[in-house]
């Protein structure tokens, strides 16, 4: 009869299904911590005022595409569609709609708004910040707010990703505190707080 301690040499068929079972069980573990990071990974952090935005814009592009199937409807009864510019017209602007739908509605899906009124009151800078910082060799000084990914291109010189590399080191800091970018040394000026 085996025994059921490690220590037994006489019992590898017990330790190779342990052994196996373990594996399978760290596997599974992480796994499950993948899983978990890619969630996380996929909500994308918005302002609740370039949430507005994107919603207002999402509803004007399904007005733009009735608007176009509507064109693309009287154009075809006009006769031949090979040869008529204005339902071909119509199409590409049904498809250039479309695509434009598809990418604010992923916005919005994978959106975790957050309003910057019910953030804790700091010092320290964090999402939704207003910073100036100034670059000790060059004396340039940049000032931005630090929002979510997908808000830079609503204004692209106002705007900095809080994933982006100078984002995520100023995210924590407090005003004085000095950071290396890109082998750039940046100093904090002003941490400013705006209400949504």
């Amino acid at each position: 009869m085996c025994s059921r301690r490690w220590s037994n040499s006489r019992c590898k068929y017990n330790r190779i299904s342990r052994l196996i079972f373990f594996k399978a069980k760290i596997k599974s573990y992480f796994y499950k911590i993948k899983i978990k990071r890619d969630l996380i990974l996929k909500k994308n952090y918005i302002t609740k005022k370039s949430y507005e935005i994107y919603t207002k814009k999402f509803k004007q592009l399904i007005e733009e595409r009735i608007y176009w199937v509507n064109e693309k409807r009287i154009a075809a009864e006009l006769g031949d569609r090979s040869e008529n510019a204005e339902y071909i017209y119509s199409k590409a602007e049904i498809r250039r709609v479309e695509k434009s739908l598809r990418k604010i509605q992923k916005i919005i899906d994978n959106a975790k708004v957050v309003e910057l009124n019910n953030l804790p009151k700091t010092n320290k800078i964090q999402f939704g910040s207003y910073v100036e910082v100034e670059n000790i060799d060059t004396n340039e000084i940049l000032k931005f707010q630090i929002v979510g990914t997908n808000e830079i291109e609503l204004e692209p010189t106002l705007y900095i990703s809080n994933i982006s590399p100078m984002g995520s080191k100023l995210i924590g800091l407090e005003k004085g505190d000095e950071l290396e970018v890109n082998d750039n040394w940046y100093e904090i000026l002003k941490i400013e707080r705006k209400n949504d």
